[in-house]
């Protein structure tokens, strides 16, 4: 077989040798569950939790134990085990049996694509009928049949397509440089015989099967430790037949009777000894003829990432080094290509064979990632079992990371010997909800009474710590908040592009905590011959105040000021920059073929990214320009960049209005202050009447159409304008948005020059305005033309007889002839929180209430609607209009959850504890 070869990669040739790692069974098989989504069988997370809760010693969590070795954990076992339960039972067996019966839960076929298409390229020389050669070796510290399964159906694949002129197949299994198994089919009285040779380093679950069983007794208090009397020793692990749908081949070999004595597999104890036989420093039969295969035949590692801990492996590769030109070759991940390991494996002769991870699939179980231990949100339980699956965070992240593990090893082996139709084929990607955008840290500080609010010179001490390192920014928030509302069900489903650069040292924190969430995350990364010394990461600093000037235990929430604290992401090009004021936070960008041509994706965005997207996005988009930006006018008109639906604070929304209109008042205007500005805006009708708004004119419109200008911005002696300024400005317009609407929405897609993009057939098109704690008003617009105004109203009344008792009313507005929704009510008090919904209740308990602030509440509305809007589009039959009133009713009412829930994470910890439950159901209906 003549080599094939490509920059990066092996060459593959009739003696290369694939070593198969154990990671070969870590990724996802191709198949669904009966809820639809990919099953992922055998599952590791399944064998760590099977195996802690039989200790249940409570001298490790589960997250350190799955993080040991596999070695280790089995000393951990063994010992712990015999601790807790004062047995001298033989507990490598029992843990032996445990690992059996989740590997081999069926008498089927061990396999996946990527086991399949390792076997093709092993079985890829009988083939080749130009150089014709007897067979070929193998490596593996795999412990069950799974290669030989595989191999198997293989050849029977090739036998049906009569593509190998091979007539006879025998596949030796070596286990301890011994004969163990030789499995043989014969399909024909001529034609060549070819031998594959398997050489197990670590063990084989069938030898220690056969060997255990004979010991009745001892099989007998396995099977009682277990419970699992009605289930053979190691489950279905093969012994006189490969599989049931391998019926022809024979098994003609019984494993050798071994002068050294196994407990069993994964014991580093074990792996010493193997050593000794590596050494050279024994006469087992084959040892010699492996020691000459490491020597003389190229290796190809696959799924496996030479750890320290198997010191048998890592003394044969250093001690048996290749001679001539022979190559190693390890297929590794490039985010475990550092410096250290590259010169580790230069040192066993070994090339790095790179593939890309996305980050999704480093994501991993509850409580293992640095920041998602340090503030835990999910649900976990002390029998991880007994959590249902739709509810069931860590299968739903390992399935997704197997998936993302499996998808480009799957693609660097087909490069080797590429094929016109693969013999397995990937799924088929589901629509996914995309968010790019700002990614910021926050740490949030309460003041307990007004008069302690900082000055310019001073800074009070009296500040307390209501969150810390938690997600920031108009991008990173809805997605999380998303995240959480959609549950573990939507895992793998989500992707945040953010404008943070890897360099920045809050970026570890913002891609663990995504992680966290089964949210695939990708950093900012500047363009062709952009200068990395302008992209700056930012870490808010947010002082939480009363602007009621109550006392420190008030019920109501707390508004908030910003510092933002911007910092190079490179702190090496510090002494390069000159004038710091330049510097500016990139732009969110997706990368390279993201999404292609035939796929459609949810996508929502924001100001702090790059308009390009907007414009070649297929499927529906969101638009957020914050608080006060006119960015809808300002960046994605000129770049014919048109959203499906754009959502802004009130302030932005004013602002973009007054440019659509071209009144967008000119110097002279400016001039004659803010009675020029009201006066200019006054002579279009169009808009004219946003300024109706009473003595609000001058200290709010005026103020915001003239944003930061000297003599308008500073107008009465105050700089800018109050919170409360702001929230009356928006609850006027709320109180007549079903009358203004119209005007506002006929600026918005005047002909051909609309700024919004045609409706989506589920989910239409539209505008939504947020107010803080006013609730919400939005514009839509369906497919079939018709229009309706959405007005979410919050209300907040305070009991007669005890002004700390508080009900927060959350009421959709109902037009003629629709169907009337449930306000849904959040009654607050010293004692607990209450959510209540059409005659069902949530008791939620207390919150702290110094830590009740509407820190994200504007954000964490547009994720929820995100969310609600992907949901209704992908996840609901074909032709079913969304149920728009209800999406922006449930997102009103999340909001205001979050504005009393305390931190961040405790608002993440209600929607877990919510979602699923007869309340939540209430709130978001059928979606």
């Amino acid at each position: 077989m003549a080599p094939l070869t490509a920059a990066g990669r092996p060459d593959l040739t009739s003696d290369s040798v694939f070593f198969v790692g154990n990671g070969v069974l870590r990724v996802a098989p191709i198949g669904t569950g009966e809820s639809g989504e990919q099953k992922l069988s055998p599952s590791w997370a399944d064998y760590m939790d099977i195996l802690w809760s039989f200790t249940k010693s409570g001298t490790m969590e589960l997250a350190d134990f799955a993080g040991l070795p596999a070695p280790r954990q089995a000393e951990w076992f063994d010992r712990e085990f015999r601790a807790a339960n004062h047995t001298n039972a033989n507990v490598a067996a029992l843990r032996l049996h445990l690992l059996g019966k989740i590997l081999h839960s069926s008498s089927d076929i061990l396999t996946n694509p990527l086991l399949a298409e390792l076997a093709r390229l092993i079985v890829l020389p009988a083939t080749d009928e130009q150089q014709p050669i007897s067979g070929v070796d193998v490596i593996t510290t795999n412990v069950d049949c799974a290669l030989e399964q595989n191999i198997a159906s293989e050849f029977e694949t090739l036998w049906q397509h009569d593509a190998t002129t091979v007539g006879r197949v025998t596949i030796d299994t070596i286990v301890d440089f011994r004969l163990s198994a030789r499995w043989v089919r014969s399909v024909a009285d001529s034609g060549p015989e070819f031998r594959v040779r398997v050489w197990k380093v670590h063990g084989c679950l069938r030898d220690l099967k056969i060997e255990l069983s004979r010991d009745r007794a001892m099989t007998r208090n396995v099977l009682d430790l277990a419970g699992d009397k009605e289930i053979g020793l190691c489950g279905q692990v093969p012994t006189d037949t490969l599989a049931d749908r391998l019926p022809g081949w024979s098994q003609i070999a019984e494993p050798s009777t071994s002068t050294r004595s196994f407990s069993g597999v994964f014991s580093q104890s074990e792996y010493f000894e193997n050593l000794l036989v590596l050494a050279g420093q024994t006469t087992d039969h084959h040892s010699a003829d492996f020691r000459t295969l490491l020597e003389t035949r190229p290796l190809i590692f696959v799924g496996y990432g030479i750890p320290e801990v198997d010191v048998d492996v890592v003394y044969a590769l250093q001690r048996y080094r290749q001679r001539g030109d022979t190559k190693r070759w390890q297929l590794l991940a490039e985010r475990d290509l550092g410096v250290g390991n590259k010169e580790r494996l230069r040192q066993m002769g070994i090339d790095p064979w790179s593939f890309h991870v996305s980050p999704i699939g480093f994501a991993a179980m509850p409580g293992k990632l640095r920041a998602a231990r340090r503030h835990e949100w999910r649900q976990t339980t002390e029998d991880p079992l007994t959590i249902p699956p739709e509810r069931d965070w860590r299968r739903s992240l390992e399935r997704v990371s197997a998936q993302a593990w499996l998808e480009p090893q799957l693609a660097a082996l087909r490069s080797l010997a590429p094929q016109v139709a693969p013999a397995t084929s990937l799924p088929v990607k589901r629509q996914r909800l995309v968010v790019a955008g700002l990614g910021s840290i926050w740490h949030g500080f309460a003041l307990t009474n007004a008069p302690d609010f900082p000055i310019q010179r001073r800074v009070s001490a009296r500040l307390i710590s209501v969150d810390a390192g938690v997600p920031g920014g108009s991008g990173l928030v809805p997605v999380m908040v998303a995240a959480a509302t959609a549950g573990p069900s939507a895992v793998g489903a989500l992707t945040y592009f953010s404008n943070v650069p890897t360099q920045w040292s809050g970026w570890e924190a913002i891609e663990d905590l995504c992680l966290s969430a089964g949210i695939g995350v990708h950093s900012w990364q500047p363009a062709e011959n952009e200068p990395e010394t302008n992209s700056v990461g930012r870490t808010s600093h947010v002082i939480f105040f009363d602007p009621a000037r109550a006392d420190g235990m008030s019920q109501l929430p707390r508004q908030r000021f910003i510092m933002d604290v911007q910092a190079l992401a490179n702190a090496d090009h510090a002494p390069q920059v000159a004038d710091w004021s330049k510097l500016v936070v990139p732009p969110a960008r997706l990368h390279d073929e993201f999404q292609t041509p035939d796929e459609e994706d949810f996508l929502f965005i924001d100001k702090e990214s790059d308009p390009k997207i907007v414009a070649e996005w297929v499927g529906p988009t969101v638009y957020e320009t914050g608080a006060s930006g006119d960015e809808m006018v300002r960046l994605l008109k000129p770049a014919n960049a048109k959203p499906t639906i754009w959502t802004a604070g009130v302030g932005s929304f004013v602002r973009t209005m007054v440019a659509l209109a071209g009144r967008t008042p000119d110097e002279a205007a400016y001039g004659r202050g803010p009675r020029g500005v009201l006066d200019h805006l006054s002579e279009d009708a169009s808009i004219e009447a946003l300024a109706d708004c009473g003595d609000l004119r001058e200290r709010y419109l005026a103020k915001m159409v003239g944003f930061g200008r000297p003599g308008i911005w500073d107008h009465g002696g105050v700089d800018g304008f109050t919170y409360q300024d702001e929230l009356d400005y928006g609850c006027w317009l709320r109180d007549r948005w079903v009358d203004l609407a119209p005007a506002m929405w006929r600026l918005l897609r005047t002909g051909t020059d609309s700024v919004l993009k045609k409706q989506h057939d589920q989910i239409g098109r539209g505008v939504l305005t947020t107010i803080h704690e006013g609730g919400l008003m939005a514009y839509w617009q369906w497919p079939d033309g018709s229009t309706e105004s959405v007005v979410v109203t919050i209300d907040t009344t305070a009991a007669e007889h005890d002004h700390e008792q508080l009900t927060v009313t959350c009421e959709v507005s109902c037009a003629a002839g629709q169907q009337p929704l449930a306000p849904v009510e959040l009654r607050v008090s010293r004692r607990e929180l209450v959510l209540a919904v059409d005659g069902s209740v949530e008791r939620l308990g207390p919150t702290d209430p110094i830590r009740r602030n509407t820190l994200a509440a504007g954000d964490t509305v547009r994720g929820a609607m995100a969310y609600g809007l992907w949901a209704a589009a992908y996840r609901q039959p074909a032709g079913t209009r969304a149920d728009i009133r209800r999406i922006f009713l449930a997102s009103a009412a999340l909001a205001t959850l979050k504005c009393y829930a305390g931190s961040f994470v405790d608002f993440l910890k209600l929607l877990e504890r919510l979602r699923g439950s007869d309340t939540w159901s209430a709130i978001w209906g059928g979606i």
